[in-house]
């Protein structure tokens, strides 16, 4: 969704404002764009799940990107829960998120 047109203050955060993503696996396995949006195929994120968890994945190129993920809903909600609370951008790649 892009941002309103009247936004003046984007906080602490300085364009460009990453994109956020919240899907779950099984969404993701339905939805292939998103995927190669965000450079990723389902089986890699199948076994990112599988062995840590609720997770975000960020991408920063041109249009940075967050991917917020996890096998169910109820682990994907804790999950956003969890970046929302984040004191700290994360950094590129794979983070681990609490919850699953």
């Amino acid at each position: 969704m892009p941002l309103p047109a009247d936004l003046t203050s984007l906080g602490t955060l300085t364009p460009p404002v990453p994109r956020v993503v919240v899907a779950s696996l099984a969404t993701l396995q339905t939805r292939p764009d998103v995927l190669q949006l965000f450079e990723l195929d389902a089986d890699g994120v199948r076994s990112r799940l599988s062995a840590h968890g609720p997770s975000l994945y960020c991408l920063d190129d041109d249009d940075p990107r967050v991917l917020i993920t996890a096998r169910t809903r109820d682990d994907l909600l804790e999950a956003v829960r969890a970046f929302a609370a984040l004191q700290q951008p994360p950094g590129l790649g794979w983070t681990e998120l609490p919850g699953g």
